[in-house]
């Protein structure tokens, strides 16, 4: 049932996603744009930092409510090295046939897939699920089926945020009842939204990365429009939230090679230009009405789009010579047997995250100072079979990352991209016999040479009944730290001001330790 609270989805905004969108539909599928009405900033103009360089960020959504207790484990023996409640022997306890071993294992320095502590030699996802752990730091340590993971962290590439989620003030267990919680917490659509709004009371329907497009990039300055033709934000495989702006546009590309324009019997340059030539006689036809002139402009500026993207696409970087943790190709997943869980891993994060490195390389060379990227990977609700389910999710999670990475270390931008996780929520610690539910707090990660590498946040007490713990008994973790505290520090390595903060994240200033608003954010980010 809808939330009527939510102004999202009256009339007048849904007359407004509906004519804001372009498709190339000759093409079959295209590149699409969205805005959503006047900004009201639209007298202020650009706002970027002042300088010429280029930063990207790339948010990596996870759909369903990613298990991340069994991505991240706490690892340390209570009473020898940590209070109880607070390592292993609790974890294990709670989580029962669902509990990751606490064996060590190693990480190889060549090829992850040759190190000898492999565990997926017995082609058994579930085995290999549960078998062992790549110790991280004293506290945490890395599923075996994410070892790419493990080794980012070890080459200081990688930042955990523990027991991390969406949050409107601070609570614990006694405060459940009478503070001011996330509306519909444990609801996949509300909690997703939540995360794109950056507004866990749904105040704002506009997402957090198309408020900040309206500040930088709506508005003309001595009536010239700073707005490139790309835009600064781009979704990959269809529209999200989280662009949701008053004005500035949203980019929609399919993974892979832009679409071309090919004649209906006949293929080849000339055609392909006589198809193009024919669909911009139709485009630039007299219109009569408001709609039909907003729609003819969207599809002129898609297939302006699609004219420049196959032009640049042609001279990106040679990723020919780069391989993956296996000796395969760098944008291919690994083979089956190499693999050894027993299943093919799906491509299509993979193509995703490399169709993201090939546009950030022709954004640079056209000129951006700034583009947000959001791409994403399904299959989370492990509700059931989740040892069978959940480690091929990790793995292909941890090789996408890891090929991602390496793309962008040979483009030489490592400190100027930067990648970070996100899910609807984490999973209830207590399985329910074959899986595990929604809850709350979880882990996530954020990857880049940017990134001041280690674990953020507390371990939290996962005693039944501890205050980090919801009560009802199902292991559901209150988390410790807003889902803005992370995309506070982003932002700010962004170049976000400071002053500009609140309008991207409202409830920012509930999580300041002092009258600073920058006391709210994680020290994540170098100064680069």
């Amino acid at each position: 049932m809808a939330d009527k609270r939510h102004p999202c989805w009256s009339r007048r905004h849904f007359l407004q996603r509906a004519g804001a969108t372009g498709l190339l539909t000759a093409a079959g599928a295209g590149v699409m744009s969205r805005s959503w009405g006047n900004s009201s900033h639209a007298d202020v103009g650009p706002r970027l930092p002042a300088g010429k360089d280029y930063k990207a960020l790339i948010c990596l959504f996870l759909y369903g409510g990613n298990d991340s207790w069994n991505l991240l484990i706490p690892s340390a023996n209570e009473g020898s090295e940590v209070e109880e409640g607070f390592g292993y022997q609790t974890y294990a306890s709670r989580r029962a046939g669902l509990a990751v071993k606490q064996q060590s294992l190693e990480i190889s320095t060549g090829q992850v897939g040759s190190a000898a502590a492999n565990p997926y030699h017995q082609k058994d996802a579930a085995a290999s699920y549960l078998k062992g752990l790549y110790k991280v730091d004293k506290q945490w340590s890395v599923n075996g089926c994410a070892p790419e993971l493990a080794r980012l962290q070890q080459h200081n590439r990688l930042a955990w945020v523990v027991n991390s989620g969406v949050l409107v003030e601070p609570v614990d267990r006694q405060q459940y009842e009478s503070g001011i919680l996330p509306s519909f917490l444990f609801a996949h659509n509300h909690q997703q939204r939540y995360l794109a709004t950056a507004d866990g009371t749904a105040h704002e329907s506009l997402g957090w990365a198309g408020r900040l497009a309206d500040l930088w990039q709506s508005g003309s300055v001595n009536g010239i429009d700073h707005a490139h033709l790309f835009g600064m934000n781009m979704a990959l495989g269809g529209r999200k939230p989280m662009f949701a702006s008053q004005s500035a546009p949203e980019r929609v590309l399919p993974a892979g090679k832009p679409l071309k324009m090919d004649s209906i019997n006949q293929t080849g340059p000339a055609n392909e230009q006589r198809r193009a030539d024919v669909l911009n006689a139709l485009i630039t036809l007299p219109r009569r009405d408001l709609f039909e002139q907003l729609f003819a402009s969207r599809q002129q500026t898609t297939m302006e789009m699609l004219t420049r993207l196959n032009a640049e696409w042609q001279n990106t970087h040679d990723y020919s010579s780069l391989t993956g943790s296996y000796g395969e190709p760098l944008f291919s997943m690994p083979d089956q047997g190499l693999i050894g869980l027993g299943d093919r891993l799906p491509a299509g994060l993979l193509r995703q995250l490399e169709t993201v490195a090939r546009m950030v390389e022709i954004g640079k060379r056209q000129g951006l100072r700034r583009q947000i990227f959001f791409v994403s990977m399904g299959g989370f609700d492990t509700h059931a079979q989740q040892a069978n389910k959940h480690p091929l999710l990790l793995r292909n999670l941890s090789l996408s990352v890891w090929h991602f990475q390496q793309a962008i270390r040979a483009l030489g931008m490592e400190d100027k991209v930067t990648l970070y996780s996100q899910s609807d929520f984490a999973r209830t610690l207590q399985n329910n016999g074959d899986g595990t539910d929604h809850a709350w707090g979880g882990q996530q990660f954020v990857v880049g040479g940017a990134v001041n590498a280690g674990i953020y946040g507390a371990m939290p007490d996962l005693r039944v009944d501890s205050l980090q713990s919801v009560p009802d008994n199902r292991g559901r973790m209150i988390p410790g730290l807003a889902n803005e505290q992370t995309l506070a520090a982003l932002a700010n390595w962004f170049g976000v001001a400071a002053s500009d903060m609140i309008h991207l994240f409202p409830h920012l200033t509930n999580f300041q330790a002092s009258d600073s608003v920058a006391s709210a954010w994680l020290p994540l980010m170098k100064n680069t």
